[in-house]
């Protein structure tokens, strides 16, 4: 089963491949990005929504610490866990590999703000981050810590895997 050959926390090889990566300026808010991709959300998830943009205000730049849960240093999976249950009240598994078996999986297409998207990153090893509209994600990143990424950057784009949504 793949899900044994899972190791914990993010790829350590990230570092070096995304210091040329576009990542949005920390001083942005996500939630600006997607007005328009708010419009047909329920009023809980809209809710939510503002949760977890005011969640990732407060964490943007921490470093990336693999194994961390704390404004010290967080890796992908701790952040994602810390993140759902502040803006969404949800207990997540503590590593990606747990994280990947919950809920429901989604097509690429029909992403939504809130969805966990996974990458495979290595060969057992596995990332993930939070789906906020407009191609883009909030994660843990190895190379500077909480931001967030685009799926269209060239290097989250090729190792995109899989995404997974919950109910809120």
């Amino acid at each position: 089963m793949l899900l044994t050959t899972v190791t914990i926390g993010c790829s350590q090889k990230h570092s070096r491949l995304t210091n040329n990566s576009t990542h949005n300026s920390s001083s942005q808010n996500p939630s600006s990005h997607s007005a328009s991709s708010q419009q047909n959300i329920n009023p809980n998830r809209r809710q939510a929504i503002k949760q977890l943009d005011a969640f990732f205000q407060r964490w943007i730049g921490v470093p990336y610490a693999i194994g961390g849960l704390s404004r010290a240093g967080v890796d992908c999976s701790g952040w994602a866990k810390l993140a759902y249950a502040n803006a969404f009240g949800k207990r997540l598994p503590r590593t990606t590999a747990r994280q990947v078996t919950t809920g429901n999986w989604i097509a690429r297409s029909n992403l939504q703000w809130g969805d966990l998207v996974f990458f495979k990153t290595g060969v057992k090893v596995r990332h993930v981050g939070i789906y906020i509209g407009n191609d883009q994600f909030m994660h843990a990143s190895t190379s500077v810590g909480v931001t967030v990424s685009k799926l269209s950057n060239p290097y989250w784009h090729s190792r995109y895997w899989m995404a997974r949504r919950h109910n809120f």
